[in-house]
């Protein structure tokens, strides 16, 4: 990047919190595929454009479309 050269603003996925997959306990659910946010998974921190940082433009949850 050449001196001098405006940076990039950007905005931040917080649509889950990174815990990964969830491994459901074996018998504990009989169907545990129907899980929207499994137990300790869900959406991480809310949207907001108060993030902070310069660049950070905003915190937001985004989701593929269908």
């Amino acid at each position: 990047m050449p001196a001098g050269a405006p940076l990039t603003h950007f905005v931040i996925d917080t649509s889950r919190n990174g815990k990964g997959v969830w491994q459901p306990p074996e018998g504990k659910y009989a169907d545990p595929q129907i899980w929207c946010n499994p137990p300790g998974r869900g959406v991480g921190r809310r949207p907001t454009t108060d993030t902070g940082s310069e660049l950070a433009d905003a915190f937001l949850w985004l989701r593929p479309r269908a």
